[in-house]
Order: structure tokens, then C-alpha cells, then sequence
């Protein structure tokens, strides 16, 4: 199961966010640049005085309620999982991680997501908000913390253990299959890995990442969402999926990943 990261993981929405059933945690890393839980406000000066003034940023409120400020982060993660359970020297742990920052740095991953929200109208930039700050989106995102915090545990080994040897319903399979893909929540982990393992295998001449990689990361995302959604009826999945699937919100995301595989 690969270690899924606060999209916030945390797409995730918790965006959101690589080896092994249980990897290493990794290494601490800068943390990306992160939204308040509010629409931003500022200081601007007037006459010699700081006066509080509240500012809209719609792009910064999509971004941080989506979760996908947690890419660049989730980068990092993969690689440094990589390095930890191969024992890299320090040193070629910094030439990986320099190769990284140069494209994947957090700044460069927020003029992507911006740049595609500004591209859009008001009406849809608006759609976007309305549907991230749904209460069935909200309850996910704090269910997917929840889930993110508990991958070390004793019940989360057990659920993991249960799905893979009890065959769901196939409902309950369907549903998870689409919220998966109308939240590109696999999608994006998979991007994830497609930017870390090139620079690996430049830094790594002896490593090649495992045959079926990207099929046993969808696989295992998934496994993740049953895990986050243990608790949640087919009826409030249904609602969560209709808030992602509203057009502009799809439209975004959908725009953002060849901008993002392009980094």
C-alpha cells in the first residue's frame, strides 16, 4: 500500500499523497506552500498604518480545498522512500532531491494550478468553489486525515487484510472505481511516481521501478478509498461523486495534468 500523504494530502482531497505494503515513513521534508483554512486576507499599508483587509483568492481557497498543493510534496515522498529503503548515501540523496526541486519545487506546482483556475470564467471559478465546499466534500476530506493518520495501525492492517481476501460487493466496487476517477485521485498518484522514478533511475543506475507499477498504484489507491469510506453509505458516496463531477471542477483537473506531467 503505498504511504498516501495529506493532499492538503492530502488529491487529492486530502490531494493527497511509495514502495512496499508498508513503506518507511520518509525523511521530513520543506513542506509545500499551504492556504489559510479561509479566503486569504492581507495587510495593506495606508498611511503609515497596517489595516487588516480582507482579500478574495478564489484560486488559492480551489487549490487548498482540493488538495493538490500536496503534489510537489508527494513527489518528494516517493523518491525519499526510495532512498531510505535502498540506504542511499546522504549524498546521492541530495543530488535526487536537487534534480527534483528544479521542476517539482511547491512554487512551480502553484503557478500550474493557478494558471489553469485563471483560465477559466467566473461562473466556472465559482461552480469550483461551491462544489469543494460541499458538506459531503468537506466530511472527505476530514474522513481521508483520519484514514492518512491510521495507516500505521493495527485496524487499518486488518481492513486491508479483510478487502483483499472478502471480494466487495460489486456496488460498493463500482462506486469507489468512480469516485477514484472523478476525484483523479489515482491518476495523480501515479504522476506522483512518473516525476519521481526518472530522476531515480538517472541517480540510481542499478534501480527500475517494479513491473505493473502503475496498475498496482491505482489498485492500491483504491484499497485506500474503502478504507476511507468503511463508514460512508453508497447513498453519501453517491452525493460526494455528484459534487465532483461538476464540469468546471472536472474541466480543471482535467487541464492540470498534462500541465503537470509537463514539469
Amino acid at each position: 500500500m503505498p504511504v498516501v500523504h495529506s493532499r492538503a494530502v492530502g488529491v487529492l482531497s486530502g490531494l493527497l499523497m511509495s514502495v512496499g505494503v508498508f513503506a518507511i515513513e520518509p525523511a521530513q521534508s520543506a513542506a509545500p506552500t499551504f492556504y489559510p483554512a479561509n479566503s486569504s486576507s492581507s495587510l495593506v499599508v495606508n498611511e503609515g498604518i497596517e489595516t487588516p483587509v480582507e482579500t478574495i483568492d478564489l484560486a488559492g481557497d480551489a487549490i487548498r480545498l482540493s488538495g493538490l498543493n500536496g503534489l510537489a510534496e508527494q513527489v518528494r515522498n516517493v523518491a525519499q522512500q526510495v532512498l531510505n529503503l535502498r540506504a542511499v548515501p546522504i549524498g546521492r540523496q541530495y543530488d535526487v532531491a536537487g534534480s527534483l526541486a528544479q521542476r517539482w519545487a511547491p512554487l512551480n506546482v502553484q503557478r500550474v494550478l493557478r494558471s489553469e483556475f485563471d483560465s477559466l470564467n467566473d461562473v466556472q471559478q465559482q461552480d469550483i468553489l461551491t462544489a469543494l465546499e460541499a458538506p459531503s466534500v468537506e466530511r472527505a476530506r476530514t474522513l481521508e486525515l483520519e484514514a492518512i493518520a491510521s495507516q500505521n495501525s493495527a485496524e487499518f492492517r486488518d481492513y486491508m487484510s479483510r478487502l483483499r481476501t472478502q471480494a466487495p460487493a460489486a456496488s460498493r466496487l463500482a462506486l469507489i472505481e468512480q469516485l477514484d476517477t472523478v476525484q483523479h485521485f489515482s491518476s495523480m498518484m501515479v504522476l506522483a511516481r512518473n516525476a519521481a522514478y526518472p530522476v531515480l533511475q538517472e541517480h540510481l543506475k542499478d534501480w527500475q521501478p517494479t513491473a505493473g507499477w502503475a496498475v498496482k498504484t491505482q489498485t492500491q489507491t483504491r484499497e485506500f478509498l474503502f478504507y476511507v469510506h468503511r463508514h460512508t453509505s453508497n447513498e453519501q458516496l453517491r452525493e460526494l461523486i455528484t459534487q465532483w463531477q461538476t464540469p468546471a471542477l472536472q474541466q480543471w483537473l482535467q487541464q492540470l495534468e498534462p500541465k503537470l506531467s509537463a514539469l
